[in-house]
C-alpha cells in the first residue's frame, strides 16, 4: 500500500504522517526504474491496491459512460487502467492520462507504441502537475466526463503542506470536470467519510461508494484486532 509511515503523536488523526512516498523525487525514481523494466523485459509494472480496486472503477465508468464520453486518470502510472477502459465496447471521445512524473508519461507511451493495435483508439498521455496553477492552465478548456484517482491523492497528501495540495487538487477538479461530471477516487490511506471531508466541497457532491462486484466482493483484512476493508472508494459528481 501507499501508507507504510507510522503517525506521530502530533500528527492530524485523518492523515498518516508525512513521506518520501509524497515528493515527486520519489515518483521519477519509481518509473524510471519501472520504465528500464518495461524495456529490458516488456514488464508492465504494478496495478497499485490490485487488480480488484482498478475493477470496480472500470466497472462503474462503463456502467455510467455514454457514447463520447470524456476520461482523465488523475497520476496515471502506467496506463494500465486506460487500456482497460479502451478495450470496451464503448466509443470514448478522450482517454487521457497524467501524471507529474514524466518517467511515468515514457513508461505509458512506449507501452502505447508497442501494445495499441491497428484502428484502436489513441490514449493520450501528458506531463502535469495537478498541484501546479501552471500546469492547470495549459490544459486550457479541457473538460472532462469522468475523472479517475486510484493513489493519487493517497501519494500526494504524504505531506506537511497537504492542506495547501487538497485546495490545489480540489481547484483541478472544479476546472476540468465538465458539469454533472463525476470523480471516481479510490484510497487506501482514507475512509469514505474521510474522502468526503476532503472533496465534498462548492459544487462538488458526494453520490455513492462504487459498487462492489457481485460474483467476488471485496476480502476484508484484520490487523491488530479490527477488521476492514484494504482501500476505500468514493464518486463524487460536479453539479
Amino acid at each position: 500500500t501507499i501508507n507504510n509511515t507510522v503517525m506521530s503523536d502530533t500528527e492530524d488523526s485523518a492523515h498518516p504522517a508525512s513521506s518520501a512516498l509524497g515528493t515527486k523525487e520519489y515518483w521519477d525514481a519509481h518509473y524510471s526504474t519501472e520504465l528500464g523494466n518495461y524495456e529490458e523485459s516488456q514488464d508492465e509494472g504494478e496495478i497499485w491496491f490490485g487488480k480488484q480496486a482498478e475493477t470496480r472503477a472500470v466497472q462503474y465508468i462503463l456502467a455510467q459512460a455514454k457514447k463520447g464520453a470524456r476520461v482523465l486518470d488523475f497520476g496515471c502510472g502506467n496506463g494500465h487502467f486506460l487500456r482497460r477502459l479502451r478495450s470496451s465496447p464503448v466509443e470514448w471521445s478522450v482517454l487521457r492520462g497524467t501524471d507529474y512524473c514524466e518517467p511515468s508519461i515514457d513508461l505509458c507511451k512506449a507501452i502505447e507504441n508497442e501494445q495499441r493495435e491497428e484502428g484502436q483508439q489513441q490514449i493520450q498521455y501528458t506531463v502535469f502537475d495537478i498541484l501546479s496553477a501552471d500546469s492547470l492552465a495549459a490544459m486550457g478548456d479541457a473538460r472532462f466526463d469522468f475523472i479517475h484517482d486510484k493513489g493519487t491523492w493517497d501519494a500526494i497528501s504524504l505531506s506537511d503542506d497537504r492542506s495547501t495540495r487538497l485546495a490545489a487538487y480540489r481547484r483541478a477538479l472544479v476546472q476540468l470536470m465538465d458539469g454533472g461530471g463525476e470523480f471516481v477516487i479510490v484510497s487506501c490511506n482514507y475512509t469514505t467519510a474521510e474522502l468526503r471531508d476532503f472533496f465534498e466541497d462548492g459544487p462538488l457532491r458526494f453520490v455513492s461508494e462504487l459498487p462492489e462486484p457481485a460474483k467476488r466482493p471485496v476480502a476484508a483484512f484484520s490487523f491488530g484486532g479490527k477488521t476492514g476493508a484494504p482501500f476505500h472508494t468514493a464518486v463524487f459528481r460536479r453539479e
